[in-house]
């Protein structure tokens, strides 16, 4: 996955447990880190799209341009007692010509 500084989207996050996609009726929460932004199912910062069975993580442009060569994400998922984290990934992350907010 690569980023754009100025990016805004949404980013789509498959967690796996094995070969098993998880979903919200596996685990009591989720929690997925990029960079500095922390966001956690549980109070609506994550939402989840049952059709693709993917947790989705809303990126603003703000956010983005903050971001240097490299953005590290984590996901851990909450069952019952039992914490799990993912090993930390890098999103690269590419330079912007482009440095005027759209929305002023």
């Amino acid at each position: 996955m690569t980023l754009h500084q100025g990016d805004q989207y949404v980013i789509p996050v498959e967690i796996k447990n094995a070969t098993a996609v998880i979903t919200p009726d596996d685990v009591d929460d989720v929690r997925i880190q990029i960079g500095d932004e922390l966001r956690q199912y549980s109070d609506g910062g994550l939402a989840f799209d049952a059709e693709n069975k993917k947790w989705l993580f809303h990126i603003t442009e703000e956010q983005t341009r903050t971001f240097t060569s490299s953005v590290n994400m984590q996901v851990g998922i909450l069952v019952g007692t039992d914490i799990v984290y993912s090993s930390v990934q890098k999103i690269k992350l590419e330079r912007s010509i482009i440095r005027k907010d759209w929305v002023e």
